[in-house]
C-alpha cells in the first residue's frame, strides 16, 4: 500500500524516531465544501497522514489552523522528546523561521542564510529554481541530495559541478547511510525519486 507521506517526509518522521533528527513536520489542506463541511476523502487523507506517523515511536502533535480561505490545513509535529515538541510549536505559532529550521534540525549555516525558507515548503524558491532547471538538463543528482531536507547554506552549479554548503552534505550523507542501512526500501525510493508528489 502506497504511503499517505511522501518519501522525504517519510525520511524526516524515520531519522527522527532513530534520534538523528529532533523533529520534523508535514501539513495537508482540507478543502470545505458549500455545506462548510469538510469531504470525507479529505478526512480520510489527513486520517491516514495521522495513522502513519502516529506509527513512528515519537511525540505527537497535530495543529488546525485556518490559513486559507475555504480550506482547514492541518499540521503534524513530531518529534522525539516533549521539550523539542512544544519547541518546535511555540516557533510555528510565532513564525519564526530560524527557531523552526533549528529546531528541525539543519546545519546552523543553512538556518541562518536563508531564514524564511522554512515555514511551507522548507527549500527556498531560488534553489528550488536551480534543482528543477537541473533535472530539465538532464543533470544526475548525486544519491546524497535526496537526503538532503533543507536549503543548504550555499549552493551552485558551474562547469558541470553541483556544490552544496559542507555542512549540508555532511548530515545527508549522514542520513543515507543510517537509511540504506537500515531502512533500504525508503533509500531505494528517495534515490529513485519514486512516489515523490
Amino acid at each position: 500500500m502506497k504511503s499517505p507521506l511522501t518519501p522525504q517526509d517519510e525520511l524526516d518522521f524515520y531519522l527522527v524516531e532513530a534520534g538523528l533528527k529532533p523533529a520534523a513536520y508535514t501539513h495537508t489542506h482540507l478543502r470545505f465544501q458549500k455545506s462548510g463541511k469538510v469531504s470525507k476523502k479529505d478526512k480520510s487523507r489527513a486520517q491516514d497522514i495521522y495513522d502513519k506517523i502516529a506509527s513512528y515511536e515519537i511525540l505527537l502533535a497535530h495543529l488546525e489552523e485556518n490559513l486559507f480561505p475555504g480550506k482547514l490545513t492541518i499540521s503534524f509535529i513530531g518529534a522525539n522528546s516533549k521539550r523539542r515538541l512544544n519547541r518546535l510549536i511555540r516557533a510555528h505559532f510565532s513564525c519564526d523561521y530560524r527557531e523552526i529550521g533549528l529546531s528541525l534540525g539543519y546545519p546552523r549555516n543553512a538556518v541562518f542564510s536563508n531564514p524564511k525558507t522554512f515555514k511551507e515548503d522548507k527549500r527556498c524558491n531560488e534553489y528550488n529554481d536551480l534543482e528543477e532547471s537541473l533535472k530539465k538538463s538532464g543533470f544526475v543528482f548525486p544519491t546524497f541530495f535526496y537526503f538532503l531536507n533543507h536549503t543548504p547554506g550555499n549552493f551552485s552549479f558551474s562547469n558541470g559541478i553541483f556544490r552544496i554548503s559542507k555542512s549540508s552534505e555532511a548530515q545527508a550523507r549522514v542520513y543515507q547511510r543510517y537509511v540504506r542501512r537500515y531502512n533500504p526500501d525508503l533509500a531505494r525510493r528517495l534515490e529513485e525519486h519514486i512516489d515523490f508528489n
